[in-house]
């Protein structure tokens, strides 16, 4: 049947295509219907559609109204086919990125903010200790050519709180994540997702391995934030093992750059028996400035094989001692030789007796 004068070919078209995307239905309904009742058809279609985006907005509100935020913050629930990295069902799928708010920024040293993030009151971050996130990073808002969000991987600190999160995060004032970071205010929606490879495979997700007694920890600058992630439920849900002992070597430039200084002086106090914490800090590995400032306790210098064996513990025949490093890439390679791969004979800890089984690399 030809299409009635009176209704313009191009009101098929456009409407169709934005709203149902493909014209064989609306040739089928031509075919049918008089051009009068296809416009009664698509007029009850359009009103019916609101009535739904209207209930779905209501439903929402109502979402956020229950969610127990003050401030009236709406969380996006995830799409129906949402996936999930880690066994138990965390707060961010592995195949979407989910919105969530910046409620807190800290200035924790020159260079470094802490970032406090929410979610619904009720709900945790859910993740697996010794893993990361990833942020999605907007691309510059100055550059010219076209270029995708990227993705940054950050290891969330204080994970078992409720209604929020923390990140520690470094500004280097030439990078990207770093500008973006130090751009957000409080207010402002950052994406996250959580994928297979944020999570630590055992031994090195928590709970450890039975048998582990004595962990040194050899952490450099935000190298601390998976550590610090792993010493709370460490040291707190473990409360009657006290045959469990950490001592961490914590390396920096300054005894001013020193991040979390606050938090591990606290769990050295609570913890005196299990927990010890020693800052050192130094621009090269044979610098010996001395600090007059008595709040700074530190060692001077670099994390080397005399300091290890002086402050951590020594390695066992056995898998009771172990060591964990985290931080840049030449604390890797002197310590172990590399990041991923086994460690060389010429490095620190295997000289020191440590082997494979008994490193574990952040």
């Amino acid at each position: 049947m030809e299409r009635n004068g009176d209704v313009p070919e191009h009101f098929f078209n456009t409407y169709y295509y934005h709203r149902y995307k493909s014209r064989a239905f609306l040739l089928v309904l031509q075919k049918h219907y008089s051009s009068r009742q296809l416009l009664l058809s698509l007029v009850l279609v359009l009103l019916l559609s609101r009535s739904v985006i209207s209930n779905d907005d209501e439903q929402r509100e109502q979402t956020c109204n229950n969610d127990g935020n003050s401030d009236g913050t709406c969380f996006i629930d995830p799409p129906l086919d949402a996936k999930y990295a880690g066994e138990s069902k965390s707060y961010f799928p592995s195949n979407y990125f989910l919105p969530v708010p910046v409620r807190a920024i800290r200035q924790e040293t020159h260079d470094t903010k802490i970032l406090t993030f929410g979610l619904p009151k009720s709900r945790t971050l859910g993740i697996p200790i010794s893993s990361a996130i990833l942020m999605s990073v907007p691309p510059p808002t100055s550059t010219t050519t076209k270029s995708k969000a990227m993705m940054r991987p950050y290891n969330p600190i204080h994970i078992e709180q409720q209604g929020s999160f923390e990140l520690l995060i470094k500004i280097y004032p030439d990078g990207i994540a770093g500008q973006y970071v130090d751009s957000l205010q409080v207010g402002d929606m950052v994406n996250f997702k959580q994928t297979k490879t944020n999570i630590k495979k055992p031994p090195l997700q928590y709970p450890f391995p039975k048998g582990v007694s004595q962990i040194t920890m050899l952490a450099g600058g935000t190298g601390i934030a998976p550590m610090y992630q792993a010493l709370v439920p460490l040291l707190k849900q473990n409360q009657n093992q006290h045959d469990q002992e950490i001592r961490l070597l914590y390396g920096n430039k300054t005894p001013h750059d020193i991040l979390l200084k606050k938090e591990l002086d606290e769990l050295a106090k609570i913890y005196p028996n299990r927990f010890t914490v020693t800052y050192i800090v130094g621009d090269d590995a044979h610098d010996t400035r001395q600090y007059a400032n008595s709040m700074y306790d530190v060692v001077t210098g670099w994390i080397d094989s005399e300091k290890i064996q002086q402050l951590g513990f020594p390695p066992t025949t056995g898998n009771s001692s172990i060591v964990w490093v985290c931080g840049v890439d030449a604390m890797y390679t002197s310590l172990a030789g590399s990041r991923m791969k086994s460690l060389t004979e010429d490095s620190i800890l295997y000289k020191l007796g440590y082997r494979d089984e008994t490193v574990w690399r952040s």
